[in-house]
């Protein structure tokens, strides 16, 4: 699905997708809507729903380490993370480090 995520957004996701083992990931990334994005000065969460119809997560983890982002309008790069709340992926969190 993936279709109203932005470009980063879904390079993201597919990243992860492909480097977390976790069962079930992969299945709930590629079957999640985009909800909203905030905005919050440093950087964004995008908040996502994943149909309950598919698998929970096979672990009990909270979040999940995404890449780390690279840009020459980021002096010192980004940090991507995913969330999970109740064994579903929910939010994509990427935020600059630094005063960016």
């Amino acid at each position: 699905m993936l279709q109203d995520f932005n470009q980063l957004e879904r390079d993201i996701l597919r990243w992860i997708k492909e480097h977390d083992p976790i069962p079930g990931l992969a299945s709930q990334i590629e079957k999640a809507v985009f909800r909203s994005r905030e905005y919050t000065g440093c950087g964004f969460y995008v908040n996502f729903d994943v149909p309950d119809d598919t698998p929970k997560l096979g672990s009990s983890r909270r979040d999940h380490d995404g890449p780390l982002v690279e840009s020459p309008h980021l002096e010192c790069g980004a940090m991507t993370m995913l969330w999970a709340e109740d064994g579903r992926a929910s939010c994509l969190e990427i935020a600059a480090f630094g005063d960016q």
